[in-house]
């Protein structure tokens, strides 16, 4: 017959478990972020149909075909920005006239 667990050991135990407990439901919760991440990326967060990736220079944006909504992360964004601050004060990208009468 077993004896039974003193008071410290009843407390160690009620202390690991508690600590078990936590490291399986951080897991969970890790992994049930990475399956919504992978379920959202490529999706358009407004209708749910597949986006395209399209390359503007050196910005990587997601665009909507169904509704045309445009997805930029956040460096892209900053890149566009940036490009578009030095366009202004440079006054532009010198284009090309077409002189074709």
């Amino acid at each position: 017959m077993k004896k039974p667990l003193t008071y410290n050991e009843n407390v160690y135990f009620f202390q690991r478990d508690r600590e078990l407990i936590h490291e399986m439901e951080e897991k969970r919760r890790q992994v049930q972020h990475r399956r919504e991440m992978h379920n959202h990326v490529g999706h358009c967060t407004a209708c749910g149909e597949d986006t395209i990736e399209v390359t503007l220079e050196t910005a990587h944006m997601h665009v909507c075909p169904s509704c045309h909504g445009v997805f930029v992360e956040g460096e892209a964004v900053s890149e566009l920005l940036r490009r578009d601050a030095v366009n202004t004060v440079t006054g532009g990208k010198k284009r090309r006239r077409n002189n074709a009468a």
